[in-house]
């Protein structure tokens, strides 16, 4: 699709008005336009994991796999079925509602980050690389020890790189 827009975009549908109008005209002419080139197949395809939903490759590379999702340092949360709760600074009471969001949102996250692994994993032919960046805590070591203890023992090569003297680059 994206392909299509650029293509009619260079012959002058750059608006939804122009767009509608050459859909109307196509489908008036009965046009039917040749599918986006497929890229060549030595290439590189960079995608989400969604966008891979039904596609095999022969080498499939999941970058920074073991990245937390992005807990939110807002003091609200919500949930449609659960409500809202608020995280009130300096309170020392208890807040049993702000504990379950936080565990009801653990939880999606969980769920979704196996989902995201499942369609990983099952998108590579004949080589999955995994890479990812745990930090020298004792919680990032054990999510490290979860997660490869669900990979099989036999067929799984594993190599560790420590980065501790490798300092960034100068900015720009």
């Amino acid at each position: 699709l994206q392909g299509l827009l650029r293509l009619w975009a260079s012959d002058g549908v750059r608006d939804v008005t122009a767009l509608l109008a050459h859909l109307q005209r196509l489908d008036r002419l009965e046009h039917e336009e040749p599918e986006a080139p497929a890229p060549h197949p030595d290439a590189v395809q960079l995608m989400t994991i969604h966008g891979s939903k039904g596609l095999e490759f022969p080498v499939v590379i999941v970058a920074d796999l073991l990245r937390s999702g992005g807990n939110s340092s807002s003091g609200i949360r919500f949930d449609a079925e659960h409500g809202l709760a608020l995280r009130l600074p300096r309170s020392e009471a208890p807040a049993p509602t702000w504990e379950r969001l936080g565990e009801l949102e653990k939880e999606r996250d969980d769920a979704e980050a196996e989902r995201v692994a499942y369609v990983a994993f099952t998108r590579a032919a004949d080589l999955l690389v995994l890479s990812g960046v745990v930090k020298d805590s004792p919680a990032e070591q054990k999510r490290l020890a979860v997660f490869e203890s669900h990979l099989p023992v036999q067929g799984v090569a594993r190599f560790r790189v420590d980065f501790g003297g490798v300092t960034a680059p100068p900015r720009l």
